[in-house]
């Protein structure tokens, strides 16, 4: 199971079972509902994928010789698909965020 599926999981049973969630202390929730590490992550990766762009880039010109980066397509595929299970389970992460601020705003408890 992907850790995106994981989270996609958690996250379902979690927000379905409104009397535990909301069992939980305003704390919990407000550390629920942090986006901001999120936000750095997804910009690592972003500064990580430009690096790749660069090397893959550089290896790919024909004055240079070529440091083996990324020749063959399952070196590619492995990657991408990789790239795509973070961005998953960081997208479940903001969906989760995102509920659990909500579920704040119904306390009116947002205010940090």
């Amino acid at each position: 199971m992907s850790s995106a599926t994981m989270i996609k999981l958690m996250g379902e049973k979690l927000l379905a079972q409104r009397q535990s969630i909301n069992a939980l202390s305003t704390e919990d929730l407000r550390a629920l509902a942090q986006g901001e590490n999120i936000a750095c992550e997804v910009n690592r990766l972003a500064k990580t994928l430009s690096g790749l762009a660069c090397l893959i880039s550089e290896d790919g010109r024909q004055d240079k010789p070529s440091a083996g980066n990324f020749q063959h397509s399952s070196d590619v595929s492995e990657l991408l698909f990789s790239i795509g299970e973070i961005l998953e389970a960081q997208a479940e992460c903001v969906f989760i965020a995102s509920q659990v601020e909500h579920l704040l705003g119904q306390r009116g408890t947002m205010q940090h």
